[in-house]
């Protein structure tokens, strides 16, 4: 039996969380929290496999009051627990709420739905509630890292490529955080997220990171100091384009998404981003693989490898899942395998060595 822990504040919501988790055999409800100072203290005590939570208001009726990213907050620091978080139809007004919970540890965040869509959201909420049962998950400090100090002048690599999928959001925020505002290459980013989550955690982002990050959309020129983000629904590449009609401080490589089949069961995909990267800048790609699921990026980096460029893999240690990390260390592709709080010094040393190391 997989035992999970409810937390949702609207009475409403609760009842029809816990109804639909009891509906399936496999899973037991080992308690319900009806506010986040709760929600930290029953994971504390109960010990549940996963803690379905939802955005959780600050309750004017505590004199400490905890919302769901405080609760996911605590509970990843005191508690490491997988936390899925449920956001009902009158979570509207929190938007953020996922985004910022997602950054925080939460390992998936998913909208509820009704009517025509209720089924398959009541199935996919089972199915990622299994799923993450098995999740080993890292406890996070409360506290923060400092920025990395401002980079020296552009060295041997010319672009930075990530891939992430479950826990990334809270990886990929270790790693962007440090870097500075005037990074001298630019990111590409390929995150799996839940449909309708992408946009908002790459605002939060950008919010919270030195460096500006902004989803891609549509075609654009590639610039320095600019990590881009792959929408929903759309692989990205960056492609070779000519020197004609660039405006100043373009690089003449070109961000294209474009919509096409899933691969490795992912749109966008990470091997997609990699191999397309691998065949613009060559040895100068330095390809980095976080915490996910399944084998997604593994194709992309041996053609970054085959191209001379370098790859950093996270250590099974931090991973909240050693799925895409794993497959690549054991396919002989890193180069650098390391914890989470190491991939953003690691980036700069190598970006700013004088050649590719």
């Amino acid at each position: 039996m997989i035992k999970v822990l409810v937390a949702e504040d609207s009475e409403t919501e609760r009842g029809k969380l816990v109804a639909l988790l009891r509906k399936d055999a496999q899973i037991q409800v080992v308690g319900v929290a009806s506010c986040g100072a709760e929600a930290v203290t029953m994971t504390r005590h109960l010990r549940p496999q996963v803690v379905a939570m939802g955005a959780l208001d600050r309750s004017p009726r505590l004199s400490t009051p905890v919302d769901g990213l405080e609760a996911t907050r605590r509970i990843m620091a005191e508690t490491p627990t997988p936390i899925v978080v449920a956001l009902g139809r009158s979570a509207a007004s929190h938007a953020s709420s996922g985004e910022d919970m997602l950054a925080a540890g939460a390992v998936a965040v998913l909208r509820r739905a009704v009517g025509d869509h209720e089924e398959a959201a009541n199935r996919q909420l089972i199915e990622t509630v299994k799923a993450m049962s098995s999740v080993k998950v890292v406890g996070h400090r409360l506290r923060t890292r400092p920025p990395h100090p401002t980079t020296q002048p552009i060295g041997g690599f010319g672009i930075i490529a990530i891939a992430a999928s479950t826990g990334g959001p809270h990886a990929l925020t270790q790693v962007l955080k440090p870097l500075p505002r005037d990074l001298p290459v630019p990111v590409v980013i390929v995150q799996h997220l839940a449909a309708g989550f992408v946009k908002g955690f790459t605002h939060w982002l950008d919010e919270h990171c030195a460096i500006k990050v902004k989803l891609v959309e549509h075609a654009e020129p590639l610039r320095a100091g600019v990590a881009y983000v792959a929408a929903d629904g759309a692989h990205l590449r960056v492609l070779k384009r000519s020197n004609d009609r660039r405006q100043r401080g373009e690089l003449p490589f070109l961000l294209t998404p474009s919509v096409g089949p899933l691969q490795e069961g992912f749109c966008p995909s990470a091997s997609v981003l990699f191999e397309s990267v691998a065949d613009a800048f060559g040895r100068n790609t330095l390809a980095v693989i976080l915490t996910g699921m399944g084998r997604d990026g593994v194709s992309g980096l041996a053609k970054v490898r085959q191209h001379g460029g370098r790859v950093i893999a996270q250590d099974q240690e931090t991973s909240v899942v050693f799925g895409m990390p794993s497959v690549a260390i054991e396919a002989g592709l890193a180069d650098f395998v390391l914890p989470i709080d190491k991939v953003a010094t690691q980036i700069m040393d190598l970006v700013c060595a004088k050649e590719p190391q």
